[in-house]
């Protein structure tokens, strides 16, 4: 939108807003936070809000709509939980010294993958934000929960892309502009400019956060995307956060030569015996969970250094019983641990 002809308060708004084009932007301003034309809109249909038209700017009658500030963090949440992603400006000069429009910048960015309060975090399990870059037959993944400043990377076949980030279920997923958008992917997506997904820009900023010369002690060998990946990932975290991310420290590659891919079909309560001596499959059966022979797969991960496997299912299709069953099992069964 043109900001010529508009009053300096929306002049400042729609400089804002034109930095942060595909998020909404809460807009200080007293006791609350006001979003304006296309945003307003939007926000009134998502939130159940009332959208309201007062004055004019540019000669035309201004849009909006607003949320109580003591009130923002469960809009907040509701709006994650949508896919959304929401830019909040607050006001950073002071009003008496002011001349036109109290000095206001963007202070905080909430994205459904980068979520760190405990306020908008879901109880039953971890917000991953992933990163895809894609090259002939093979696909790099980076993906890490900012709570907790864990990042892991990978590289896939091709044909092994939508089942990867089956498993993962990353809120939120970066991918190149123009890239194709993985088929059964429904969580939110985020293009970026590819050279944001640059190799050796990659390299370069993963040492820099590590404070390692290089990456040569993380086993990144053969995994030229899965890097490219890691370092979109990180600078949009850096971007999103205002931080510098000092909790994320290192990565660790995960290898597909570390996973064993099981048909869940021939599972029974004794199947798992050979993987896992505790039963755990068996378990939910046991406990009431007859869903868990509906599992598209199940995957085994065995620790490199200890006699150790970490078992999880995925569940057929994105419905919300198969993804609160996958939950379920998750917590209470799957991540258990079991000496092999």
């Amino acid at each position: 939108m043109n900001a010529a002809g508009h009053t300096p308060m929306m002049q400042q708004y729609l400089a804002l807003k034109a930095e942060h084009p595909d998020m909404l932007l809460f807009y200080r301003m007293g006791d609350f936070y006001e979003m304006f034309y296309a945003d307003a809109e939007k926000a009134a249909k998502l939130l159940d809000i009332t959208l309201t038209a007062r004055g004019q700017s540019a000669g035309q009658p201004v849009r909006m709509a607003g949320v109580p500030f003591h009130a923002v963090e469960q809009y907040l949440a509701k709006l994650v939980k949508l896919g959304e992603s929401v830019a909040i400006c607050e006001q950073v000069g002071d009003p008496a010294t002011s001349k036109g429009p109290v000095e206001r910048k963007v202070t905080r960015i909430v994205t459904p993958g980068t979520v760190t309060d405990s306020a908008l975090l879901a109880a039953s399990r971890e917000s991953y934000l992933a990163a895809v870059s894609l090259a002939g037959n093979e696909a790099g993944i980076a993906w890490i929960s900012l709570a907790s400043g864990e990042l892991r990377l990978t590289q896939v076949s091709l044909e092994r892309l939508d089942e990867t980030l089956e498993r993962l279920a990353p809120a939120e997923l970066l991918v190149p502009r123009d890239t194709p958008i993985p088929g059964r992917f429904a969580g939110a997506l985020k293009q970026l400019d590819p050279w944001q997904f640059d190799e050796a820009s990659a390299r370069r900023g993963l040492a820099a956060q590590f404070g390692t010369a290089d990456l040569a002690g993380y086993g990144v060998e053969g995994a030229a995307l899965a890097v490219a990946a890691a370092g979109a990932l990180i600078s949009y975290c850096r971007h999103t956060q205002q931080s510098a991310l000092p909790h994320v420290t290192g990565l660790r590659v995960e290898r597909e030569s570390e996973l064993v891919l099981m048909d869940a079909e021939g599972f029974t309560d004794d199947a798992p015996q050979a993987v896992a001596p505790h039963g755990i499959a068996g378990g939910a059966h046991r406990h009431g969970h007859p869903q868990a022979r509906r599992a598209r797969i199940v995957l085994c991960r065995r620790h490199p250094k200890k006699s150790i496997t970490w078992i999880w299912a995925i569940a057929i299709g994105r419905s919300g019983e198969n993804r609160r069953w996958v939950r379920r099992c998750r917590e209470r069964y799957w991540l258990r641990r079991h000496r092999a």
